[in-house]
């Protein structure tokens, strides 16, 4: 089977590797699972062109990169039969995480040219496609100061980072946001918001999480804690045990979500991009809208139990 693959070059992982060392290495991976690959690792504003000229030929198109490369390779190829495998090389990796996808480099190659295909959903902010979560407050600061960090190098970025944790640390003031479903209005006030495309489990080993990819549901999580220090703290503690009891996280699900709040605009991070938004923030879930590369059956969990009972498929 012939397969496109498209990989930014200024991915985390793909900035220490020589392009034409990596297409051997992803040609030579892909040809020994009986697929004949057709790579090109591109510079990241000419993703979206080689993007559209493998829907185009109906090609399965495996991206490279993280979070947000996916990201807006998702955009393109809702709503068609193209099938899209995650390549993950990025920083967290989380889209690829949750289907199963190894990080190491031929072992992701390897278990995609072996692949199943399933549906997931999608979820939208203002019309913005986003497949992981959309974060608001301290998250959404980390992820806007993150990519300089990256570039600034061992001691600009040790300085960077003291001004970024200085900075979140002197965090006091929560936002005032209200959230409507459709029929409940909540008012909270927070100091980070979560919005993830389909919830996330309770608990798990290292990192948030999300057991099935296909409910076509939102998990909405508001951080209300007085202190960006404390907010940041939960956060890191829901990453490495859980978030639950937690009394200052309440959670919500929906199918559907419009925030309004005094402010204007609000910085968003979605899928690891950081933007201003104008307000009200419209949040839909778009139920099975990608038909995602995924691991072959005997090599995945057939069924996850929570400890509500609830099963999985992912």
């Amino acid at each position: 089977m012939r397969t496109r693959v498209v990989i930014n070059r200024r991915a985390g992982t793909a900035l220490g590797m020589d392009a034409a060392d990596m297409t051997r290495r992803v040609e030579e991976a892909l040809d020994a699972t009986g697929r004949t690959a057709d790579v090109q690792a591109v510079a990241p504003e000419d993703l979206d062109r080689e993007i559209r000229a493998a829907i185009l030929k109906d090609l399965p198109l495996i991206v490279g990169g993280g979070d947000g490369t996916i990201r807006s390779a998702a955009a393109r190829m809702m709503g068609t039969d193209v099938p899209l495998g995650v390549l993950p090389l990025g920083t967290m990796n989380l889209l690829a995480r949750d289907l199963g996808i190894p990080l190491d480099f031929e072992a992701a190659l390897a278990t995609l040219g072996h692949s199943d295909l399933a549906e997931i959903d999608a979820a939208s902010v203002n019309g913005d496609v986003y497949l992981c979560n959309s974060l608001m407050g301290v998250p959404a600061i980390y992820s806007s100061e993150r990519e300089l960090l990256r570039g600034s190098g061992l001691f600009g970025g040790i300085r960077r980072a003291a001004v970024l944790a200085r900075r979140i640390a002197a965090l006091r003031h929560r936002v005032s946001l209200d959230l409507h479903d459709g029929a409940k209005l909540n008012r909270v006030r927070a100091m980070a918001l979560s919005v993830s495309n389909n919830p996330y489990c309770a608990a798990s080993a290292v990192g948030l999480r999300r057991p099935a990819l296909d409910t076509g549901t939102l998990g909405v999580y508001a951080s209300r804690h007085r202190t960006g220090f404390s907010a940041a703290y939960a956060l890191v503690r829901a990453y490495f045990h859980t978030w639950r009891d937690d009394p200052y996280v309440s959670e919500y699900r929906t199918t559907g979500l419009t925030i309004n709040s005094r402010r204007s605009r609000i910085l968003l991070s979605n899928d690891g991009e950081a933007r201003y938004y104008d307000m009200p923030l419209v949040y839909r879930t778009h139920p099975r809208a990608l038909t995602m590369m995924v691991p072959a059956r005997p090599a995945r969990q057939e069924q996850n139990v929570d400890e509500a009972g609830a099963s999985y498929s992912v």
